[in-house]
């Protein structure tokens, strides 16, 4: 709750107009009626989605954040793909380091874009 003191209504309707607009901001995924989490699949997905929409190219707090994860489950999962050969590291000296897709990467994102009916039912 906002608290406003006398004389700083005008504040106030700023402040209720920038909170609405930052909730409201559209969701890339849109979360089915009663359902609050992802499986594995579906938040690999995520992420392998926003390095392909960055250009093959993210840093690992763009992916984070475009894939609405923690830092826990981010590591985690960034780890196996990291691991599984699916993402690769790029060194850029100027730009710092940012990451990348595979061969094996584009297979597996495509394949689970033809899984998709099937994992989120």
């Amino acid at each position: 709750m906002v608290r406003i003191r006398k004389g700083y209504e005008h504040q106030r309707d700023a402040t209720v107009e920038r909170h609405v607009r930052h909730t409201s901001k559209n969701r890339t995924k849109k979360m089915k009626k009663g359902v609050s989490t992802r499986s594995r699949w579906e938040i690999l997905q995520d992420i392998l989605d926003v390095i392909e929409i960055s250009g093959n190219r993210a840093k690992k707090t763009r992916i984070m954040k475009m894939a609405y994860l923690d830092w826990r489950n981010f590591q985690r999962h960034f780890g196996f793909l990291i691991d599984g050969g699916f993402i690769e590291e790029i060194d850029d000296p100027s730009k710092g380091t940012s990451y990348g897709l595979t061969e094996r990467g584009k297979e597996l994102r495509s394949k689970l874009k033809d899984l998709e009916p099937i994992v989120s039912a």
